[in-house]
């Protein structure tokens, strides 16, 4: 007696659960199935009760778990064949597209994308009511709360299946009412919804060991798994059980790190919209960061290049991503496409076709400041015997990224820490260092007679000319090296 109470308040429960999802979402029809057997020339007849909707004959159904889709050929009410079916109750389903291995006893036929097959639940679970307080009893249900690592028998529907509390840290948490927010790892994938009702019980001798309900029927694993806390376990819980929709979103979208966005959610507190994805919002601002950092490091790495490839950036945030949360590679690329979507738009980085830029750089490469401060840099060194390089880059105020754009460009040439030429200065200095090493062993001396400069310059261009190849050095002097143009 005691247990069929318990039953008729957990169908109660599940009932009122299913019609405040059926006013939020519209899930559909969901039937679990009770009893499958074969009628001789109709084929398969499964029977169960209808709950959700409306079921016309005709109608094409999803089979949980596999996925496979069913006809409901036929459609029988107490015996009594019918077009269709409202508001639920029992009923018979002739099925057409199932063969011999087609549904069993726990089963369920629907239309409701919430139902999904699963292994892994995240669920509430509470004490049992114990309508039998002896001894016996208790000793065989067990002590509250429920140890990690325990199995029981879960109850779902018409389903039976081996469920195992986990006992990792981030799988269970304490709310102040004395529930316990839980990882179940169940013995094989069942059908299940958010928000289904059930029991676990202990199988030989019975006992109830607790009740419970679903949060997630697909719980974060891998890098979502990382990311939770008990804490955001418990609002979570919290959120649900005070029916508070948008702060039950908010709270998977930091458990999971990505979700996929309901159509009629509004803003979500700690996610970042992205259309069709809620992003966590310390995940979307590691991402923003990491973008940013990328192009500027393009910049630096080649300054005179009009920007960074932006498939090459989408890749790098997508590889990101998918070690902050677990998505497969094509959502983690089109949630970081739209993650430089929105930087664009936002004005802080700049798109031009297939490059992305700092939008402070014009779309040939630096800015004109800078472009200016280069020319200046490659004036005052064009001279055989040049201010020293640190003087030079303070004379003219040519940041660091002008001064690698003009070595990266041939357009100055350094030879030595602080001696450096305009490049077409340097390649005179060249020519005319060959010319004199064709008549003879070229000495310093004579070099620096014909340019005119010191020693300084001389035995710095000397030594760079000998270290290319260009030059060869001998005891009475350089002559020509293996490097020498011809």
């Amino acid at each position: 007696a005691g247990l069929d109470v318990l039953h008729a308040a957990l169908l109660d429960m599940r009932d009122r659960v299913m019609a405040d999802r059926a006013d939020r979402q519209s899930p559909g029809v969901r039937m679990a199935i009770d009893r499958v057997f074969s009628v001789k020339g109709r084929g398969r007849v499964v029977t169960g009760s209808l709950r959700g909707g409306r079921l016309e004959r005709g109608a094409v159904l999803r089979l949980e778990p596999g996925g496979r889709s069913a006809r409901a050929r036929e459609i029988q009410v107490h015996g009594g064949v019918v077009e269709a079916v409202d508001g639920g109750g029992r009923v018979a389903l002739n099925l057409a597209g199932i063969d011999r291995e087609g549904p069993h006893r726990g089963a369920v036929l629907t239309t409701d994308a919430g139902v999904r097959a699963s292994d892994r639940l995240l669920a509430i679970l509470r004490a049992p009511a114990r309508l039998d307080d002896g001894a016996a009893v208790r000793a065989r249900a067990g002590s509250w709360p429920l140890p990690p690592g325990s199995t029981y028998r879960l109850h779902l529907g018409t389903e039976s299946v081996d469920a195992t509390i986990r006992r990792g840290r981030r799988d269970s948490t304490q709310l102040p009412d004395g529930r316990r927010v839980v990882t179940l790892r169940l013995a094989r994938p069942i059908a299940v919804a958010a928000q289904d009702a059930f029991v676990l019980r202990v199988p030989s001798p019975a006992a109830t060991a607790a009740g419970g309900q679903v949060l997630d029927p697909s719980p974060p694993i891998g890098a979502s798994g990382r990311r939770t806390s008990p804490d955001d376990l418990a609002a979570f819980a919290l959120a649900r059980l005070s029916g508070d929709p948008v702060g039950e979103l908010a709270a998977r979208a930091r458990i999971h790190g990505l979700l996929a966005r309901s159509g009629g959610a509004g803003p979500v507190a700690g996610a970042r919209d992205l259309g069709r994805w809620l992003l966590a919002e310390d995940i979307a601002a590691a991402l923003e960061a990491e973008a940013m950092d990328l192009v500027a490091a393009r910049h630096a790495a080649a300054p005179l290049q009009a920007g960074a490839p932006l498939a090459e950036i989408r890749r790098a945030l997508a590889r990101s991503l998918r070690r902050r949360a677990s998505a497969i590679d094509t959502v983690a690329t089109e949630v970081a496409g739209a993650m430089i979507g929105g930087l664009v738009e936002d004005g802080r980085l700049a798109r031009d076709g297939d490059l992305l830029r700092d939008p402070q750089r014009s779309s040939g490469g630096l800015p004109a400041e800078v472009l200016g401060a280069m020319d200046r840099l490659e004036t005052a060194l064009a001279t055989p015997a040049p201010p020293s390089l640190a003087d030079a880059i303070r004379a003219t105020r040519c940041p660091a990224e002008g001064v690698r754009a003009l070595e990266s460009s041939g357009r100055i040439v350094r030879v030595a820490d602080d001696v450096a030429w305009a490049g077409t200065t340097y390649r005179d200095l060249e020519t005319l260092a060959l010319r004199l090493a064709e008549l003879g062993p070229l000495t310093p001396a004579a070099l620096r007679d014909a340019t005119g400069t010191s020693r300084k310059y001389v035995m710095a261009l000397l030594e760079d000319l000998a270290r290319r190849g260009v030059l060869r050095r001998t005891p009475e002097g350089h002559v020509r090296g293996p490097r020498a143009p011809r």
